[in-house]
């Protein structure tokens, strides 16, 4: 996937800002789901964030990448559901099996995210640590 401006984004409310974001760098943007969203969150709930999102901006390129943790399985489902990318922890048989099955449903395999993640969408600010009380 080639680049553009990269924001994690976890709601529709995210993505005004992250647009305009990439409108003002005349980049292409890459939504990418918070980690692991594909088993807490959802791939349907991705496919139809992402869905709201190009209808809001057609004429803008937004790419999308869903990251599906260690779950070979939850990245077979959203590259067969539709999803252009996906992000997938480890190694083995298991990858190597969906990067070469990736393209042929039009998608493609990414490996994990960089430790530190990705900014959240412009003007939202650092999400709480839920662990802290």
């Amino acid at each position: 996937m080639s680049e553009g401006l990269r924001v994690e984004i976890a709601d529709l409310a995210s993505f005004p800002a992250a647009l305009a974001a990439a409108r003002a760098a005349g980049v292409p943007l890459v939504l990418e789901s918070p980690p692991a969203a594909a088993g807490w969150q959802g791939i349907g709930w991705w496919r139809e964030l992402v869905a709201l999102a190009r209808a809001a901006a057609p004429e803008w390129e937004v790419r999308a990448v869903l990251d599906c943790g260690a779950a070979p399985g939850l990245a077979l489902a959203a590259l067969r559901a539709g999803c252009e990318a996906v992000r997938l922890a480890g190694e083995g048989p298991a990858r190597a099996a969906l990067e070469a099955l990736a393209p042929a449903l039009g998608g493609e395999i990414l490996p994990p995210r960089r430790v530190g993640g990705l900014p959240p969408a412009p003007g939202r600010g650092e999400a709480p640590d839920p662990l802290s009380f």
